[in-house]
């Protein structure tokens, strides 16, 4: 919304879009496979196997919107830090 039609971050619309993200189907699906301890597939290496692991997991939470006040996201930084 505001990449592509420009709107504001202020904007209520956007707002409201950005408040829906964490019940995105997508946004719930990925944080159904996240491990207890915060992180993807294998605990010892979060770069593979490459796109389910914990690096890539955050980096397309990131891409839809998620940050680091939603605590899986926290979490799962803090596991990989």
């Amino acid at each position: 919304m505001r990449d592509i039609l420009g709107k504001s971050e202020n904007d209520s619309q956007v707002q409201a879009t950005k408040q829906d993200i964490p019940n995105s189907p997508v946004v719930k699906k990925i944080l159904q496979k996240q491990k207890p301890d915060g992180f993807w597939e294998e605990p010892v290496n979060p770069y593979h196997p490459k796109y389910k692991s914990s690096y890539w997991q955050i980096m397309t939470l990131g891409y839809l919107g998620m940050d680091r006040y939603d605590k899986k996201i926290e979490r799962a930084c803090e596991y990989i830090f």
